[in-house]
């Protein structure tokens, strides 16, 4: 019952912070610069950013990488759920974390499903596809470290509508990764995990990616209809 309730507590909260910043969003950020708009869009087929500042491409790129992540952990756990999982995943390529918010709500504690994701396991818990994801958040922070400019950020993010938004966006992508990761893991995976790996989630972002390229491991599939099919003690 505890359990329960810190469950409906968390999704509350979850619910507020999302739909406060979709009100944020749309009502109270910085007005729309359609010029940093067209930069970022074009930068993003090919063309060039405009000699935006390089934390501002970094973020907006990182929003590209950070689903990718989700995708990783969502597949497997959404195998459990009557709702899908994936859909919310890609949607979270254009809508970011409010994308993936819903589904969240949705999920429940139960196992309710035992679905083969054949295809699409393989692609998002392969190695390179896990060991990309890194790759790809370690270069973009140290782009970011290199090149940006916090002068520079700091006045597109007060100036900006997308670049303000987007920013926060991937605040709340790294804030509910550690949320999403207590979900997923069940009390038998809590057993002998090094405290290395714990400390992995300690670190935004680049911590769960990593935790999840060496670490995370989901349960067989063999095991969840198994699990299914046993009568409850």
């Amino acid at each position: 019952m505890e359990a329960m309730r810190s469950s409906r507590l968390a999704k509350l909260l979850i619910a507020s912070v999302w739909a406060g910043l979709l009100v944020y969003a749309f009502a109270f950020a910085p007005p729309e610069d359609a010029t940093v708009t067209r930069h970022l869009l074009a930068g993003s087929f090919g063309g060039s950013f405009g000699g935006l500042d390089a934390t501002v491409v970094a973020v907006w790129n990182t929003l590209g990488v950070v689903p990718l992540l989700y995708l990783s952990l969502l597949v497997p756990d959404g195998r459990r759920q009557r709702v899908w999982s994936w859909p919310f995943g890609l949607l979270m390529m254009a809508g970011g974390a409010f994308a993936l918010v819903p589904w969240l709500l949705l999920r429940t504690e139960e196992d309710s499903a035992a679905r083969r994701f054949a295809l699409g396991m393989r692609l998002v818990r392969s190695a390179v596809f896990r060991w990309g994801i890194v790759v790809g958040l370690l270069g973009l922070f140290g782009y970011a470290v290199a090149r940006g400019s916090i002068d520079g950020f700091a006045e597109l993010f007060w100036h900006a509508r997308l670049v303000h938004v987007m920013t926060l966006d991937l605040l709340l992508c790294a804030a509910l990764l550690p949320y999403l990761i207590v979900k997923l893991r069940r009390p038998e995976d809590l057993i002998g995990e090094p405290a290395w790996a714990r400390a992995l989630l300690l670190v935004p972002l680049i911590g769960p990616a990593m935790w999840n390229a060496l670490y995370y491991r989901p349960v067989p599939l063999e095991a969840l209809r198994q699990e299914k099919a046993s009568p409850t003690e």
